[in-house]
């Protein structure tokens, strides 16, 4: 099986264990093109970074379903199973032989500019350019993207939110407001 066969599949797996992933890597991948672009980041990389983009999520293919479209709060344990899907898909993405971006980028989407991320708590710039723009297009899509949890924010809430803490890569954010999202 051609590897991009194997990635389609991966991805309809993905999609059949969690509903509300329906499209969720693919909107990334769109908004990740979107900042790519308008920050300038090089047209050599840009298919690893979609790839990365497509595939950002495929560890939660190892988690249960109950625990992924838990209604309601999640115990300590549950959430300690969904931070362990980006150490799942960055091992089983690195046995693929891909970029290793691909791979850096599964395991750092979660990492967060303040360093209170997952699952190694880096910081700022020990944060992978690709997983800082990664992780501003993934959070802002499930901001505003219906969750077993909670309903769609509008796009200026998602924003707001975002703004309000000091997760993301304020470079990278503001780039984004104002050249992806258009508020």
């Amino acid at each position: 099986m051609e590897l991009e066969n194997f990635l389609r599949f991966l991805n309809t797996l993905a999609l059949r264990h969690d509903p509300y992933e329906n499209d969720h890597s693919e909107n990334i991948a769109i908004l990740a093109r979107g900042l790519a672009e308008a920050a300038n980041y090089p047209m050599a990389k840009f298919d690893s970074l979609i790839l990365s983009a497509q595939l950002h999520d495929v560890g939660k293919l190892l988690i249960p379903e109950k625990v992924l479209n838990k209604h309601g709060r999640l115990t300590v344990e549950e959430i300690a199973q969904i931070h362990r899907h980006v150490e799942i898909g960055y091992d089983a993405v690195s046995a693929l032989g891909l970029d290793p971006i691909v791979s850096q980028v599964i395991l750092e989407h979660h990492e967060c500019w303040d360093g209170t991320g997952y699952p190694h708590g880096l910081k700022s710039q020990n944060i992978s350019l690709e997983a800082r723009m990664i992780a501003v297009c993934d959070a802002f899509e499930a901001l505003t993207s219906n969750r077993a949890y909670r309903l769609a924010l509008t796009p200026a809430n998602a924003i707001q939110i975002m703004q309000s803490g000091s997760n993301y890569d304020p470079e990278l954010l503001d780039i984004f407001i104002k050249k992806v999202v258009r508020l």
